[in-house]
């Protein structure tokens, strides 16, 4: 599940609905969510899940010369309390230099969001202050989550997206400074949302582009009408 798509190497062809890639120079997670596809596809395979980084694999994406929407680090949480900043910093140049594409960052750890620009790495206030085709995003699940999102602000000034998958919960949060939305259910098992919890964020979603993943269109009384796949837009 690494060795690429053929064309190149380390990045990974991928049939999430809403990136063409995934790539992942860091793997392993210490969260232990239960519900972790990552963790389970990494034990199907015999393999550990203890967080490791892999420097020859940073910079795959810049010899793949086709724009692409890329998911940055799926194996793992790019921001991580276990994550050093070291690790980091060669990742966000890379993606900072590879500027035709899309990256996607996903974490449950928003303050780790500091470590691009604490005394040690310096890389945010060092030039890579504003990356607009980098959108970093926080899962929220149950409505105490939401404190990712506040968090999420305060620490990046770029695009910002949320995971709200699986979504548990109704939830009661400002969306405001949000460019993007995913909602989808539990998988392996699947456990659907509520028609209600998916309204409680489409209310507050105003005019936010929104994307239904597929596993959701089970979910009782969710018309066709109301299921829409957007995508983001670079501002």
């Amino acid at each position: 599940m690494d060795e690429g798509d053929g064309m190149t190497k380390y990045l990974n062809k991928t049939k999430i609905e809403w990136c063409d890639y995934t790539h992942n120079p860091a793997y392993g997670c210490n969260h232990k969510c239960v519900y972790c596809y990552a963790r389970k596809m990494s034990h199907r395979f015999g393999r550990s899940f203890e967080p490791h980084f892999y420097p020859e694999r940073v910079d795959a994406p810049l010899k793949h010369k086709t724009p692409s929407r890329i998911f940055e680090g799926s194996m793992t949480d790019m921001f991580g309390e276990w994550v050093p900043g070291d690790w980091l910093v060669p990742v966000f140049e890379m993606m900072s230099a590879a500027d035709w594409h899309q990256f996607f960052v996903l974490t449950k750890n928003p303050r780790g969001i500091r470590k691009l620009y604490d005394e040690t790495t310096n890389w945010y206030f060092g030039g890579g202050d504003f990356l607009s085709n980098v959108f970093l995003g926080v899962s929220v699940t149950y409505q105490d989550d939401d404190w990712r999102i506040d968090e999420l602000r305060k620490q990046w000034v770029g695009p910002k997206f949320i995971s709200f998958e699986p979504l548990y919960d109704k939830i009661e949060c400002d969306l405001n400074g949000i460019d993007w939305i995913i909602i989808g259910a539990q998988t392996n098992p699947t456990v659907l949302p509520t028609l209600a919890t998916i309204e409680s964020v489409l209310y507050r979603a105003q005019d936010t582009p929104v994307f239904f993943k597929n596993n959701i269109r089970g979910v009782f009384g969710l018309s066709d009408r109301m299921f829409r796949q957007d995508f983001p837009v670079i501002k």
